[in-house]
This record gives C-alpha cells, structure tokens and sequence, in this order.
C-alpha cells in the first residue's frame, strides 16, 4: 500500500484492496511500471515481476495475492535446492 500511495498520491489510508488499479485510481500501464520498479527496489530478493502476469492483476488485492503467490514459489525453489 505504501508504494501505491507514493507514486499516486493517495494516501494509504484510503487504499482498499478491491480497488481497481485503472478504474478507481487512474494507474495507467506507465505507473504500473513504477510500482514494479518500486516493488523491486524495495525487496530486491522478490522474484523477478513479469509486466505481463502483473498486468493482469486489476486490483491492489489481486496484486498483493501474485506477489505471495511468486515469494512462496522463490521459497519453494530456495527450500528444493537445499
């Protein structure tokens, strides 16, 4: 929620996570990006995003499940290696 609310300004607060990214608060494919980039620097040991996959996820909730959807998966490989 942090960083959706630093790069669009609503404050996080007022984030839901039924929220649609386009719909409900203007989050356009450029933005998107951001979010990622943000998303990355922020956890640099997150599995690398796909835009696409990522793109596909239209609310802040869908959002937040794919991204634990790919560390249980980075954990899953991390544990298999071991």
């Amino acid at each position: 929620m942090s960083v959706i609310s630093d790069k669009t300004g609503y404050p996080a607060e007022m984030l839901e996570a039924e929220m649609h990214l386009e719909a409900d608060l203007g989050i356009d494919s450029i933005k998107r990006a951001e979010i990622i980039g943000a998303m990355q620097d922020l956890f640099p040991n997150l599995p690398k995003l796909s835009p696409e996959e990522l793109g596909e996820q239209r609310t802040i909730g869908k959002i937040s499940a794919y991204l634990g959807t790919k560390i249980a998966e980075a954990k899953k490989k991390c544990l298999s290696v071991v």
